[in-house]
């Protein structure tokens, strides 16, 4: 069974966010998953991602990414992860297209709004997404997740890039998804703390 591109899109962000490089195997962008889509944006946005047979590879230099504008229309879930990567575009990130992520787990568009603007962020909330602006130093303050997985990894995302990290409440939520997400991140090096 196939790898699933929404989960693995949060272990793609952490390497462009942060640098380094990450090979994921049972990936295979030629098989109908929207939020394959992902790869897509990450070159937009100025990673490497290169393809094999089955298998995909981020790599990065932690430097600073290019914003644009992504229409999610068909790959609402990716709404989190591309919020997170926002956080380190030079240009803002505009998000489109996904007024049904209102009606997930969470109002995804109002908690991502509400959380990432604690981090200093300036951030417009619309009606079918945002728009999140560049920001030369984010501040730590503690992020909600509001018991969604996917707002709880986008969030442990944000915190990699804060001197120091923020506290995100919610990690139970990851049973939904990707309960070993946060193994899987401090294999990448990000340091974790649970309490």
């Amino acid at each position: 069974m196939p790898a699933d591109f929404s989960s693995a899109s949060f272990v793609m962000a952490a390497v462009a966010l942060v640098g380094g490089k990450v090979s994921l195997r049972n990936l295979d962008s030629a098989l109908p998953q929207g939020d394959s889509k992902i790869s897509e944006i990450l070159r937009e946005m100025g990673a490497k991602v290169s393809e094999g047979d089955q298998s995909l590879t981020v790599r990065s230099d932690g430097g600073g990414l290019s914003g644009g504008r992504f229409n999610l229309g068909d790959t609402p879930d990716l709404l989190p992860v591309v919020s997170a990567l926002a956080l380190k575009c030079s240009s803002p990130v505009e998000v489109v297209g996904t007024a049904h992520a209102r009606f997930k787990e969470t109002d995804r568009i109002a908690i991502v709004a509400k959380e990432i603007s604690k981090l200093g962020v300036r951030v417009e909330e619309r009606e079918d997404g945002l728009k999140i602006y560049p920001t030369k130093r984010l501040k730590s303050a503690p992020m909600d997740a509001h018991d969604d997985h996917r707002m709880f990894m986008a969030f442990s995302l944000a915190s990699m890039l804060i001197p120091g990290g923020a506290p995100v409440a919610g990690v139970e939520s990851l049973d939904v998804s990707y309960p070993t997400f946060l193994d899987d991140i401090r294999r990448l090096g990000a340091k974790v703390e649970t309490e």
